[in-house]
């Protein structure tokens, strides 16, 4: 779906991203969080993460991006470096699609735990609040706006929409949170929480589904002339 952000057309895509000229954008993949949760004994879903990886891979082929852009919480925890995460991710980034694009990650407050990604996966590792063309990048969205001006592109929270449909239906979905100064991507990792959302007059939201991206604006944010100029 194209949309546009700071006045910059972007396409989100399906596979909870953001894609700006030739830049891919993902937030919080969590990688390992499935194994470390399964050593602690904590029966949960396997190959998650495996899964995950090769999503991502598709993902870098399909949009033909130059550039990977990961807004932070990269591993899940120091933990999470085990054998079969690793030859996973090693097999993307030194071999698979993402050897062939530049490599930048948001380091956010968990990934100082986490730890890096190898030096040999060819990642550039900047600190929360670096600047790429229009946008300010964090981990987390900032407490107030940039004096700059400067839109940021941000994670953290897992944001979520909860849809109704007829009778009692409900459906969490995947979001992407546009607000005036900032935009709060979705969790790419499929083993994540989400959080749901309460947008305001002025924001915009999207949620991503398994066969596309819905603005859903009208229905979840309260009726505001704001809505109708946000991001033009």
């Amino acid at each position: 779906m194209r949309t546009q952000l700071a006045s910059q057309p972007v396409e989100l895509l399906t596979d909870r991203a953001l894609m700006w000229e030739r830049t891919l954008f993902v937030s919080d993949p969590h990688f390992g969080k499935d194994a470390t949760f399964r050593a602690a004994a904590i029966p949960v879903p396997s190959a998650t993460t495996t899964s995950d990886i090769d999503r991502l891979g598709a993902l870098v082929e399909r949009a033909r991006c130059e550039r990977l852009v990961i807004l932070g919480y990269f591993f899940h925890a120091r933990t999470s470096r085990y054998e079969s995460t690793l030859r996973a991710l090693e097999r993307l980034f030194e071999r698979g699609p993402g050897a062939s694009v530049e490599r930048l990650l948001v380091r956010g407050n968990h990934d100082r735990h986490a730890g890096d990604p190898p030096n040999a996966w060819g990642f550039s590792v900047v600190e929360d609040g670096a600047s790429l063309g229009p946008f300010m990048l964090r981990h987390a969205p900032p407490e107030q706006a940039d004096a700059d001006g400067s839109y940021t592109l941000c994670g953290h929270i897992h944001p979520a929409i909860v849809l109704r449909g007829g009778g009692t239906e409900r459906l969490r979905a995947p979001a992407l949170w546009a607000r005036p100064d900032h935009a709060v991507l979705p969790a790419f990792g499929s083993f994540c929480g989400m959080a749901k959302i309460s947008p305001t007059p002025g924001d915009r939201a999207f949620a991503f589904g398994p066969d596309g991206v819905a603005d859903v604006t009208r229905v979840c944010v309260p009726r505001s002339r704001s809505v109708e100029l946000a991001g033009e």
